[in-house]
């Protein structure tokens, strides 16, 4: 109101009146990040001043009850309740909300050297390190000299300093780069693929992982077996069984035996849907086919969202020629 922002509660009364410029993040562990003329802060539910209004140049996103905060050229960590519980006094932190594992401790930079600290602000890893990367699977990866290890989360290295590049462990599997190629090993550093493969890396999502060799996507198994080999054009991961591919510049979905249940005749396919629903783009428009090849709707909007909140029942926003919809997932639609 008057290019002000308030807050209303479902019965759509005001709660919190029209006084911040700016929405710059809604509700999060019962905070909102607000604007109020040029100053950050953060509000609970009620209105109340949480955080400070100008005590942070940014506010970071949450990872577990923890949000970084930067003040003064240095981040550090305030809580749920707004206080800092970590000194703003490091270079560089993490951006946490990548993550959806809630790291039991983090890395930070201090005087040009990476470490790690726990939630309290307790250093647990020496600031020894060029590089850090947030710890997943209790795995936190390290540069030192030019090359890439891992170690625990008591500091010990548990993987040689000896790789070009790493990623992240998913499914206790990290890629990382020899020679200039990429291959994939286990949480003791043993090889389970040959180093073959290129950019991009993709972690592993339900027991497979998306390669790229030469241009072509396949996919392997957590034992590094190529259950499908490189041969597509573009992919996505597996989600549930099945993964976008694309072939000769049109997408489909295959399983993950390699067998087509999907033809490939769409332009574009997005977003698995979670009620197995998979987003479609033909000539110019979109619609929604089950992944057993179901066409569910046809292909006639302009957009299609994302499925809303179980209040409402799952419903996607659609919409055609300037006029917004909705429809459910058996594909009824309920316009305005």
């Amino acid at each position: 109101m008057n290019g002000r922002v308030g807050f209303i509660d479902e019965t759509g009364k005001l709660v919190i009146p029209f006084q911040y410029s700016k929405l710059i993040e809604d509700f999060e562990n019962g905070l909102a990040k607000v604007l109020k003329g040029n100053d950050l802060g953060m509000i609970n539910m009620k209105g109340k001043e949480v955080v400070k209004f100008g005590e942070y140049d940014k506010i970071s996103g949450w990872n577990g009850d923890l949000a970084p905060v930067f003040k003064d050229g240095l981040w550090g960590f305030i809580n749920e309740s707004g206080r800092e519980v970590i000194k703003a006094q490091y270079q560089s932190v993490p951006f946490a909300r990548i993550f959806t594992e809630v790291a039991p401790i983090i890395c930070v930079k201090k005087r040009n050297k990476w470490g790690y600290i726990d939630r309290k602000g307790k250093v647990v890893v020496p600031f020894a390190y060029e590089d850090a990367l947030w710890f997943t699977e209790g795995m936190g990866a390290v540069k030192l000299n030019d090359k890439w290890g891992f170690v625990n989360q008591q500091g010990m290295i548990i993987i040689p300093f000896k790789y070009e590049d790493v990623d992240h462990f998913s499914e206790g599997r990290a890629a990382v780069r020899l020679n200039e190629r990429w291959g994939y090993i286990d949480k003791k550093g043993n090889r389970i693929t040959e180093f073959e493969y290129d950019l991009p890396v993709v972690k592993f999502s339900g027991g497979y992982a998306m390669v790229n060799q030469d241009g072509k996507i396949g996919f392997i198994d957590k034992n590094g077996k190529e259950i499908i080999k490189p041969k597509y054009d573009f992919g996505g991961p597996f989600v549930n069984g099945y993964a976008v591919v694309g072939d000769k510049g049109q997408a489909g979905v295959i399983n993950t035996d390699g067998k087509t249940i999907v033809p490939f005749y769409y332009d574009k396919m997005s977003e698995f849907f979670g009620n197995g629903l998979i987003k479609v783009y033909k000539n110019g428009k979109y619609g929604l086919v089950s992944v057993d090849n179901k066409q569910v709707t046809d292909i006639k909007y302009d957009r299609i969202g994302t499925p809303l909140s179980n209040m409402n029942n799952g419903l996607i926003e659609v919409r055609v020629k300037g006029v917004r919809g909705f429809i459910d997932p058996n594909g009824n639609e309920y316009f305005e």
